[in-house]
C-alpha cells in the first residue's frame, strides 16, 4: 500500500535552554528549599516565565516542558491562551516551517509535535525512517499498518447497512493506490469519524436530517479544502529542501 505523501527534512536553529532547566538532584541528595520555589516560579511569575519562553525554539520548549510537573502543566494546556501563545510566537520566531497555523482542531503544541518533533506512528510508536507518515484528512500521523487498524474503505461502508450514502460523502476520506502504480485507488475513512458522524445522524429525523446533512456536506468541502492548503504546503517544503541539496 501506497500514499504520495511528504515527509520534509526540517532543519531547526539549534539554541540551548541552558540553565533554564534546573538541575536534578542526584539520588545521594536531597532537593534544597530553593527547589520548591524554583517550581512555583511559573504559577509565581507567568508574565517573566513567558516572557523567557519567547526566547526559546519549539524544541527546547517540548524539553522544558519535560522538566517538572509545573512546566508540563503550563505549557501544554490547551485551554490557555498564554500555553497557545507561547507555542505559536516560538513556531513563528523560529520555523520557516510551516507557516499556516494549526488547522481546525489542533493547538499550536500538537501541530509543532506532529510536524517536526515526533515523527513516530502515534499508535505503536514505530519510528523507523519513513514508517509514519501525516494523513492531514485525519489529523494523524501513523503508520500504514495502524492506518489500515483504524480506517475502512468506502467499498466496506457502502456494504454496510446502518451507514447511509448521503452519510458517507460528509466524511473527511484518504485515497490511496494498492501500490507505486497500482489500480483501483481505494477511499480510506476514519472508524472514529464514522461512528459520531453516524449518531449524529441517528438522532435527526425529517427536515432536521436533511439541515444537518446540507450543513456537513458544505462544513466537509471547507474542511477537505483546508487539508489541500497543508498537503501543498508539506510539497513546497520538500521541494525547496530538494532543490537545496541538490545545489550542494
Amino acid at each position: 500500500m501506497s500514499l504520495t505523501m511528504t515527509n520534509p527534512a526540517i532543519i531547526l536553529p539549534t539554541k540551548s535552554i541552558g540553565t533554564l532547566l534546573p538541575t536534578s538532584p542526584s539520588n545521594n541528595q536531597q532537593k534544597s528549599p530553593s527547589s520548591s520555589s524554583t517550581m512555583s516560579f511559573v504559577t509565581s511569575s507567568p508574565e517573566i516565565f513567558s516572557k523567557i519562553c519567547e526566547y526559546l525554539t519549539p524544541i527546547d520548549i517540548f524539553k522544558l516542558s519535560r522538566v517538572c510537573k509545573q512546566y508540563r502543566n503550563f505549557l501544554c494546556t490547551p485551554s490557555s491562551t498564554t500555553y497557545q501563545n507561547i507555542w505559536r510566537t516560538s513556531r513563528m520566531k523560529f520555523l520557516t516551517y510551516p507557516q499556516l497555523p494549526p488547522p481546525q482542531g489542533m493547538d499550536e503544541k500538537n501541530y509543532i509535535k506532529i510536524l517536526i518533533y515526533d515523527k513516530s506512528c502515534e499508535f505503536c510508536g514505530n519510528s523507523d525512517p519513513g514508517s509514519s507518515r501525516l494523513y492531514w484528512e485525519f489529523r494523524v500521523r501513523c503508520c500504514d499498518k495502524c492506518l489500515l487498524k483504524r480506517t475502512k474503505t468506502h467499498e466496506d461502508l457502502e456494504k454496510s447497512a446502518g451507514i447511509p450514502v448521503d452519510v458517507i460523502d460528509t466524511l473527511p476520506c484518504v485515497w490511496i493506490r494498492g501500490g507505486a502504480f497500482a489500480v483501483p485507488v481505494h477511499r480510506y475513512y476514519w472508524i472514529d469519524n464514522i461512528k459520531s458522524t453516524t449518531k449524529e445522524y441517528s438522532l435527526l429525523k425529517g427536515k432536521d436530517r436533511k439541515n444537518w446533512l446540507l450543513k456537513k456536506k458544505e462544513q466537509h468541502k471547507k474542511y477537505m479544502a483546508e487539508v489541500s492548503q497543508y498537503y501543498f504546503e508539506d510539497q513546497k517544503q520538500w521541494n525547496e529542501m530538494y532543490k537545496k541539496q541538490r545545489n550542494c
